[in-house]
């Protein structure tokens, strides 16, 4: 029993699709410009516009409705509709798997290539080295069956699927508003329990100030320690070594403990000055700046890259957390962003850092301000919790949609559509070959022997006919330039192993060469 609604059918991807190969090489009309459709442009939504000379490699030919599937990891996600024709030669990059079939609804396979069921059969048969070097197989996914709903359902479904997930985008982006809001929050707290005037107790701004009085970062420290930065190389990973914090774990008032390097005990020794005790602060100087953080006592014995700078803070003259957050506040993060020196690799100097000013209340009133800000974190914390978890449900709402699509379940059937099985037929005597009617001129001698080789059979078909020609090389270059093995046998009609041979004669004599992904080009020569 079929698992499909009635009036759908399942067909193989690659005879629901008409697409024929067709390659651009951009730098032939550098002067031109294109209407690219590259996989990195893809989060924007356009396709990027460029001109010949600026685009580096052969692309292919598509026209509007083409639905392109991404078949390179980790992008595999990434589906798109090419748009209306403009002025402009549309091209697409070769990382996509091209679908033309103008008879059906090309937003109902756009859909069904972002489902679930989709992705985990693309995902399932990659090649390659592995990471972002793995590619699905276009041949593999001809195989793949696409369930086909009646013509007037396909349409049916993808306005459905259009409006309902133009709500869920607009709850996303809700939701993306709300962290932005968040984070403010955050930073608010910061730079009004920093400034002076206010607490956790008192009501009358201008007193708060009262007692407070100017330092420089280097003023704080412990007696015998100074401001410094850690281990300069790391060295290979030691799995039983000394953790070793860089920018990436540091990061605004946490930390992130993923990926954490371990070095070796003798090397941590060599820079014992920035082995942490605990409680000291640590602040980015190098990369990704902003990052500070107050070290815990579960990292006593750890240490830092030259990333990373160590605060050791004297404790009979100021908290460390509320030293953490006057450096983290955004008073401190622009006088520190002023400071900062380097085009391509982005750095503040540790003698700035030291100079760095700092306003200090008394211990006592460090402590309200501490405390008030511990609490009002929490409340940050709990709506963000609170927003993760309506992301999470946001996130699973889209394949679930598609998923209840594809079942036939998100919009009604309706008896008087036309089955999809007609649909099929037509698709079919579409893709049949017309018979081609002789041209009523004069041959050459060669065209009238290729032409004759061509209309052989291929139990007549033998090697000796063409051997030591670039048989295949013509035909390629009859399919565009570019091609895939299996095409190119089909348009041979030579028999397997005469095929093989040849292909062979000809990639050994430069008449062929690999194209990458299973491509075979035709040589310029």
């Amino acid at each position: 029993m079929s698992d499909l609604p009635e009036g759908w059918e399942r067909v193989r991807f690659g005879d629901l699709n008409s697409y024929s190969s067709g390659t651009v090489d951009p730098s032939n009309t550098p002067g031109e410009e294109f209407e690219l459709y590259s996989v990195p442009i893809f989060p924007t939504g356009e396709p990027e516009f460029q001109l010949g000379s600026e685009i580096g490699s052969t692309k292919q030919s598509v026209e509007p409705a083409d639905v392109l599937v991404c078949k390179i990891n980790p992008r595999i996600n990434r589906v798109w509709q090419v748009k209306p024709k403009g002025p402009k030669r549309q091209i697409a990059s070769s990382e996509w798997i091209v679908i033309r079939s103008p008879e059906m609804d090309p937003r109902f396979l756009r859909y069904y290539f972002m489902s679930p069921a989709f992705r985990e059969f693309i995902c399932q048969d990659v090649t390659g080295v592995g990471g972002s070097l793995t590619r699905a197989q276009p041949k593999r996914v001809a195989t793949h069956g696409v369930p086909i709903a009646p013509r007037p359902e396909q349409g049916r479904i993808a306005d459905k699927l259009d409006a309902v997930l133009a709500r869920v985008d607009a709850c996303r982006a809700r939701l993306d508003r709300a962290d932005e809001i968040i984070q403010r929050f955050r930073q608010s707290v910061l730079s009004t329990a920093t400034s002076g005037n206010q607490n956790a107790e008192s009501s009358a701004s201008e007193a708060d100030s009262v007692g407070w009085e100017l330092h420089t970062l280097a003023d704080l420290c412990e007696r015998g320690r100074v401001i410094t930065y850690g281990v300069i190389k790391l060295g290979p990973e030691a799995p039983s070594g000394i953790p070793c914090l860089r920018t990436s774990n540091v990061r605004w008032l946490r930390f992130e403990l993923d990926g954490l390097k371990k070095i070796s005990p003798s090397l941590s020794l060599e820079y014992s000055r920035t082995i942490l005790q605990g409680g000291e602060v640590l602040v980015n100087v190098r990369g990704t700046l902003g990052g500070v953080a107050v070290s815990t006592p579960t990292m006593m014995g750890w240490n830092v890259s030259r990333e990373v700078a160590v605060v050791p803070v004297d404790t009979l003259k100021v908290n460390p957390s509320y030293l953490a957050y006057w450096i983290g506040s955004s008073r401190s993060q622009q006088w520190l962003g002023a400071v900062k020196k380097g085009v391509a690799y982005i750095g503040i100097n540790i003698e700035d850092l030291r100079s760095l000013p700092v306003m200090l209340p008394t211990l006592q009133e460090q402590s309200r301000i501490v405390a008030l800000v511990q609490t009002l974190n929490l409340f940050a914390d709990v709506l963000e919790a609170r927003l993760q978890s309506a992301r999470l449900t946001i996130d699973a709402l889209t394949p679930a949609l598609l998923a209840k699509a594809f079942r036939g379940e998100l919009v009604p059937q309706d008896p008087n559509d036309e089955p999809a099985a007609e649909l099929l037929e037509r698709i079919r005597a579409s893709k049949t070959p017309k018979k081609s009617v002789p041209r009523q001129k004069r041959r050459s001698a060669r065209n009238t022997k290729r032409e004759a080789m061509l209309t052989r059979t291929p139990t007549h078909r033998k090697d000796p006919a063409v051997r030591d020609q670039p048989y295949l090389k013509e035909i390629v270059l009859e399919l565009g330039g570019l091609t895939d093995a299996a095409v190119l046998f089909n348009a041979a009609a030579l028999p397997i192993v005469d095929f093989y041979k040849q292909l062979a004669d000809e990639f050994r004599a430069g008449h062929l060469r690999e194209a990458g992904e299973g491509q075979i080009e035709a040589a310029k020569r």
